[in-house]
């Protein structure tokens, strides 16, 4: 690491961007493994990026051109072995650091100082910029963040009913945020946030107070219009815009849970270029209650391990719950101390169900457990999270004093073998 005291002399937007990459490359890398992230629990895909996205064999039919033969009969025919090209895109995730051209003159005479004071500021859009990714570990990658169950202004109050239409959790809102609130999730042309203009960016209204014992969220005008009484139930809640122009269905942000782990009820019919229906193998199982709450019990859970084994071959190894199931999950072992909880990389809580490791996850959604092959879930990185530095330095903002340097990573998460997981949903929250 360089020692920036000793650089005194140039005070570019070259040199600042280049030692502010040495200095805070490793604290960002040191950081993200220490931060509690689902996602340091899944191996990196060690395939090769095809420059617009992955590819992955899936495998459906096949295997027929053997058998037990009697002597001298003749083998039937081979048999062509029907394979698949699964797509994983990568996904584009940023935060924007910004320095006037005030401190840029400074640092040439102290860089040290100036990278000392942009400490805290880093630090921070780091850890949202986490945060935000751990969140959609477990949402679709539209954006979409809950549902509206009443409002009254600035309040909305968020569906955590066990017959929500949408996955929630609110600690996915933080004080700060911006976002979008739209009429229906198949209408994201009606944006009441700011309806002048449906393709206009920047335009959320931003999050005041965040009351999560309650489930509502205060609301305030930043950009977008004013606050309005025709905010109603069932109106969709998504990050700034996440449904602005999004390149493709899937949207912007990463393919989650809600998605990858489905039959094709919740999430879209055709996931990773291959149909869901054409191929039911590339289905996962979902055990539903019609939206109607039901207790977690010990048998519910074998349920959805035996069903993730039989559907896959493969062996059930980790399962993930929130707190509210953790809570339920404990009181089910009341009189049970064969369990024993522990610490596991990544700064999570780890329990131990018949041998499966169990990762309670703040994040993940409510209301729902997710099981399955560790093995089959992957991280997709072009490149980590870290300074993006395709420029090699500060850029100034068009006609203005100040410069930027990104934070970012392009990543994505991917499964290739959907029939190895369960999701368990429609389960009361304590």
């Amino acid at each position: 690491m360089a020692d920036t005291s000793t650089v005194t002399t140039h005070g570019t937007a070259t040199t600042v961007g280049a030692i502010f990459k040495e200095v805070y490359g490793e604290k960002i890398a040191e950081q993200t493994n220490r931060t509690a992230w689902i996602y340091n629990f899944f191996d990196k895909s060690t395939r090769r990026f095809g420059g617009k996205y992955w590819t992955v064999p899936a495998h459906f039919e096949g295997g027929q051109s053997i058998g037990s033969f009697d002597e001298n009969e003749s083998m039937n025919g081979t048999q062509s072995e029907v394979v698949k090209e699964m797509q994983i895109k990568p996904k584009l995730h940023y935060a924007l650091i910004m320095i006037t051209g005030l401190a840029m003159a400074a640092s040439k005479s102290n860089l040290h100082a100036f990278v000392s004071a942009k400490d805290l500021e880093v630090k921070n859009k780091t850890k949202w910029l986490i945060s935000m990714l751990n969140a959609n570990f477990y949402q679709q990658g539209k954006g979409v963040l809950g549902t509206v169950l009443s409002y009254s202004n600035p309040t909305i109050t968020v569906n955590r009913a066990d017959s929500r239409t949408k996955p929630t959790n609110m600690n996915w809102f933080r004080v700060g945020m911006r976002i979008d609130v739209f009429t229906s999730i198949s209408d994201f042309s009606a944006r009441l946030n700011y309806s002048t203009n449906v393709t206009a960016k920047g335009k959320g209204w931003k999050i005041t107070t965040v009351n999560k014992a309650a489930g509502t969220i205060g609301l305030a005008i930043e950009n977008g219009d004013a606050l309005t009484a025709s905010v109603a139930v069932g109106n969709v809640i998504c990050y700034e815009d996440a449904m602005i122009a999004p390149a493709d269905s899937y949207g912007k942000h990463v393919t989650g849970l809600d998605m990858l782990v489905d039959d094709g009820t919740n999430g879209p019919v055709t996931v990773q270029n291959i149909s869901r229906t054409t191929y039911p193998d590339f289905k996962s199982t979902v055990l539903a209650n019609a939206g109607t709450g039901r207790a977690l019990s010990l048998d519910l859970m074998q349920q959805g391990i035996d069903a993730a084994e039989v559907a896959s071959g493969a062996v059930a190894d980790f399962m993930i719950m929130g707190f509210g199931q953790r809570r339920n999950y404990l009181n089910l072992l009341w009189y049970d101390v064969r369990y024993g909880p522990q610490k596991l990389a990544g700064g999570f809580d780890v329990l131990k169900y018949n041998n499966l490791d169990v990762v309670v996850d703040k994040d993940c959604t409510d209301g729902r457990i997710y099981m399955g092959s560790q093995n089959s879930l992957k991280k997709y990185v072009v490149q980590p999270l870290g300074v993006l530095d395709q420029s090699g330095e500060f850029e100034r903002v068009t006609k203005t004093d100040t410069y930027e340097m990104m934070l970012g990573a392009y990543l994505n998460l991917g499964i290739e073998q959907p029939n190895s997981w369960t999701k368990i949903v429609d389960l009361i929250e304590p």
